[in-house]
């Protein structure tokens, strides 16, 4: 549903049923699964190096977190701190810090190669293809 409704805004469709005019309904789900299992797949991934390469976030690590947010937040700072004073918050945030100290260990250790992109094929119509 969340991915139904993020998909909706990004391509500016209002209706449910025409996600986006060259789309059908079930053309728009497909695609919409398709992100979903990537999704899951990258967070699977995450947690597996994270826990292999002994990757932590503290509960110190959290609050210095919520404590920058709260700062950040200015007239909302009351109200982010009761948000991040329920433990479900907590661990999403927690989860957060964790992929993104992975994501860090990952781009130290990468080794990027520029490559040049493949040439895009444009139909008569003037579409990518």
């Amino acid at each position: 549903r969340y991915l139904m409704e993020r998909y909706r805004n990004q391509t500016g469709s209002k209706s449910p049923s025409s996600p986006d005019i060259d789309q059908t309904p079930e053309e728009a789900r497909t695609a919409i699964e398709a992100r979903a299992m990537r999704q899951v797949q990258a967070t699977l991934l995450l947690e597996k190096i994270s826990e292999l390469e002994n990757i932590q976030v503290s509960d110190k690590d959290v609050q210095e977190r919520i404590d920058q947010l709260v700062r950040a937040a200015g007239e909302k700072a009351t109200t982010l701190r009761d948000i991040y004073s329920r433990p479900d918050a907590r661990d999403d945030l927690h989860a957060q810090l964790l992929s993104e100290r992975t994501l860090a260990f990952l781009l130290e250790r990468a080794i990027v190669k520029e490559v040049d992109p493949p040439p895009v094929k444009v139909d008569e119509g003037g579409k990518n293809s």
